[in-house]
């Protein structure tokens, strides 16, 4: 895909998240993730976004262990392509109290700390000192000294204010835009009637910036932050993406091949017709009609003028001529001889 068009620019300023609503078939594309770069050792390791590194300065001291991060981009501009996956990422464990005993903990593994009911004790717990590990897409265990898929990395969701059937699975709270609201992961189930799981979830993407030859313009990403390039590329939120480029993403691929994943908000959001070619052919067409028209009354006019002054013209030349005439023939009849010069 070549850079972001003006139609980008200009859809921000008409966009309506429940316009033009009917299924329409679609193919996804899947996230790929970022890695993030040891400033010392140069070991890569995979990562959501930025805010997933370990941060390179603390208290303004160097950090050992501080490290840089690549996007997909960057990743290749470089040569370190890591093909990062959502089953290759980590990401974190949140602990939540048992309602029975407190001092128990349900286990469950959520992109960030927002997706951590923390209003009801919920902590947001390290990898190191817990027997179960995370990834974007399952809950680890490695108890056995092995890594046995125990159950899904769950998400939240985006329900919609106006339809309580509109809905999508979502990474983030800012993924639900206008007229949407956002439902923790341990509610989905009875808010929206499903369980979020990576094969579900809708990312937004980073669209235009700096594109390398045999990408697409439109890079699938959890946030603004993880496909920044700096060079101007914008980030779109799943409903948005899909109204002003017609592409949608997921965050990993289907879990179950055999089961179809139901349709969603996304699936039936139309891309929005873009407007402002039609009002730039049709102001251009006007403006050459009028210019037209205005050298067709000059040129009539124009006309209409030389017309004028060549009848002018014959008419002043008759005159002259009828003039001339009239006192020749007036010198021509005082030149005859009178009678009384002929006796």
């Amino acid at each position: 895909m070549t850079q972001r068009p003006l139609s980008a620019i200009l859809a921000l300023f008409v966009y309506n998240a429940n316009s033009g609503r009917t299924a329409t078939a679609f193919s996804d594309q899947i996230t790929k993730m970022g890695v993030c770069e040891n400033q010392e050792t140069l070991q890569l390791r995979c990562a959501m976004r930025p805010s997933d590194c370990n941060p390179t300065h603390i208290n303004g001291q160097k950090n050992v262990q501080g490290e840089k991060y690549l996007n997909v981009n960057q990743q290749l501009l470089q040569n370190k392509g890591s093909g990062c996956a959502c089953e290759d990422t980590p990401t974190h464990l949140c602990l939540t109290p048992q309602k029975d005993d407190p001092s128990q903990f349900v286990k469950t593994c959520v992109s960030d700390i927002f997706a951590c009911d923390v209003n009801n004790g919920s902590l947001l717990g390290a990898s190191e000192d817990a027997d179960k590990h995370c990834t974007c897409a399952h809950v680890l265990d490695g108890e056995q000294g092995g890594d046995t898929a125990v159950a899904p990395t769950v998400y939240g969701a985006c329900k919609s204010t106006i339809n309580d059937d509109d809905y999508f699975c979502a990474f983030q709270p800012s993924d639900c835009e206008t007229s949407y609201v956002w439902v923790l992961p341990q509610d989905t189930q009875e808010v929206v009637g499903t369980q979020c799981t990576c094969d579900k979830v809708r990312t937004g993407a980073c669209v235009g910036g700096f594109v390398l030859p045999g990408l697409s313009g439109t890079v699938c990403s959890v946030s603004a932050e993880a496909c920044y390039d700096g060079r101007h590329s914008v980030f779109f939120a799943p409903i948005s993406l899909k109204q002003k480029h017609g592409e949608s993403c997921r965050l990993c691929n289907a879990m179950d091949t055999s089961v179809k994943v139901a349709p969603d908000a996304v699936d039936a959001t139309e891309r929005q017709n873009e407007l402002w070619p039609i009002l730039l052919i049709g102001s251009l067409g006007a403006i050459f009609f009028l210019l037209f028209l205005r050298y067709c009354i000059c040129k009539a006019k124009r006309s209409k003028d030389t017309m004028k002054g060549d009848q002018v013209e014959d008419s002043d030349g008759l005159a002259v001529e009828t003039i001339d005439d009239m006192g020749q023939r007036t010198d021509e009849y005082d030149a005859e001889p009178t009678l009384k010069e002929i006796m």
